[in-house]
């Protein structure tokens, strides 16, 4: 894959909140998903905004999209409430209204909600290509109770997703011609 058609393509940024900071700070996941962001506006490619809320305030700022990232005012917001992307929101309507048939995938967490997106898309038969840096998880602990490096949760996810998507780098999309 060395193109797309720009028209028919679209970035969703899924869960880069609020509440993925108290802990751990990521600056060089931050600083990545900012040049992605910036080429897709550059590129006038359809940038969508996935929001994670739960409980009886969904306005609370814990929920509010990273500052670094602010959406545009034409850059649509889906709110979700689990981890698919799809489930239960608007997310395939605004795609369908674009003529969207390409997905780039970026945010929180690799294993959860990213993975369950990207399945979704797959499922729905839209050519799905996961951005392995601009994608991010944590530590988990395991069954055993053990705690699993963020960096193997990463690897073996992305590994499992290339049968939904391609997973490329952040260089090898920026490296892709927009027809």
């Amino acid at each position: 894959m060395s193109s797309l058609d720009g028209n028919k393509t679209a970035l969703i940024i899924i869960d880069v909140q609020n509440f993925y900071w108290s802990n751990e700070t990521h600056p060089e996941y931050i600083a990545n998903l900012q040049r992605i962001l910036e080429d897709a506006r550059s590129r006038k490619l359809y940038v969508i905004h996935v929001k994670h809320v739960w409980g009886d305030n969904p306005e609370d700022k814990l929920f509010d999209i990273r500052e670094e990232i602010i959406p545009l005012a034409d850059e649509p917001i889906v709110i979700k409430r689990t981890p698919g992307s799809f489930y239960q929101t608007n997310l395939e309507e605004l795609l369908k209204s674009r003529g969207i048939e390409n997905i780039l995938i970026t945010g929180m967490q690799t294993h959860l909600c990213c993975d369950t997106t990207t399945r979704e898309a797959s499922a729905r038969g839209y050519q799905t290509i996961v951005i392995k840096e601009g994608v991010r998880t944590f530590d988990i602990k395991g069954v055993d109770g053990d705690m699993i490096p963020r960096e193997t949760i990463q690897y073996v996810t992305l590994s499992i997703l290339q049968k939904f998507a391609k997973c490329i780098s952040t260089e090898e999309y920026l490296q892709l011609e927009m027809e």
